[in-house]
């Protein structure tokens, strides 16, 4: 709930980071798409937007939930404001993090342009639906047509998928350990787990209990919906990409892939991150053997690279 006194985020890049809201113009509380009138708490030093300043600001993001004419339901993790001057137009030149599509039946087409993302939470549900739809009616029947599978429950499907990330330098950084589990919180649209060293070694300067990774677990819709940005919006987005290794499967139907950074994926902007870091993934699926996942991750439409169809043979070459 927006209303005065309440302190919300700036998502633009005029240098200013939080204004405390005094007044909603046309009403009590405000929702998406209001107009505030905030003053600035907190901004970079010189900059032409300086701290105690009364400005205007448009509601580009809220915590209450929103009920769509579809269904579906909408809601962002913080409240964040894009700062306008009296014309209506953003004072910045960059939005930071998704808006909502709404914005842009209100007549704020500027603001939408700017964004990386319109409506970032809407288009999960879709992508959860989408892949589902397409395992069920694409994938199911190539992987019987190929494997002639006898009974409904030997057909592979996902189990999970994990994303893992070492910390580094962040086990003795409480900063750089936070800004990391930002950033594989937006990338998994999930709540994160930090991993601590279960023992003391000297060698790496690491104490029993320091952390040491993060990891994220992501099971059931989650999974088609991070699985489908993987392969269509972040590994396109890879600098020289041939393709991913063939090779990469464990022996036992699982697949683990490592990315060298997180900026292949739409979600986070340069300015968010201050320090180039991967992670690694790991594709568990219920496959017997690498052949089955390999024809269900195809199916699906990863790009291998030089991939043979079948490899019983060539694989251990």
């Amino acid at each position: 709930m927006i209303q005065p006194q309440t302190y919300l985020k700036v998502a633009d890049n005029t240098g200013a980071r939080k204004v405390i809201c005094i007044r909603v113009l046309g009403s009590s509380r405000a929702k998406l798409g209001s107009t505030i009138i905030a003053v600035i708490k907190e901004s970079l030093p010189n900059i032409p937007v300086q701290r105690s300043e009364i400005v205007r600001a448009v509601v580009v993001r809220t915590c209450q939930d929103i009920q769509r004419p579809t269904g579906s339901r909408l809601r962002f993790d913080e409240n964040a404001v894009v700062l306008i001057n009296k014309d209506g137009n953003p004072r910045g030149s960059r939005v930071f993090g998704p808006v909502a599509r709404e914005l842009r039946d209100q007549r704020f087409t500027k603001i939408v342009s700017l964004a990386p993302e319109v409506i970032l939470i809407f288009l999960l549900l879709f992508m959860r639906q989408r892949l589902k739809r397409f395992y069920k009616e694409t994938v199911i029947p190539q992987l019987c047509k190929e494997f002639r599978y006898t009974n409904v429950h030997q057909i592979p499907s996902f189990q999970k998928i994990v994303i893992n990330r070492g910390v580094g330098e962040g086990s003795q950084n409480s900063k750089m350990l936070e800004i990391s589990f930002l950033e594989l919180e937006n990338i998994a649209t999930q709540r994160g787990i930090v991993t601590r060293a279960r023992k003391a070694i000297a060698g790496f300067k690491i104490r029993e209990s320091r952390p040491v990774g993060l990891t994220v677990t992501l099971r059931r819709e989650r999974i088609y919906a991070f699985f489908d940005r993987l392969i269509n919006l972040a590994l396109p987005r890879i600098r020289d990409f041939y393709g991913v290794n063939w090779r990469s499967f464990d022996g036992n139907g699982n697949y683990n892939l490592g990315l060298e950074e997180q900026l292949i994926f739409p979600e986070l902007s340069y300015e968010q991150i201050n320090k180039l870091k991967g992670f690694d993934i790991s594709i568990v699926t219920t496959a017997k053997t690498d052949d089955e996942s390999l024809v269900l991750l195809k199916g699906f439409g990863i790009p291998f690279q030089n991939c043979l169809y079948l490899f019983y043979d060539e694989r251990y070459s």
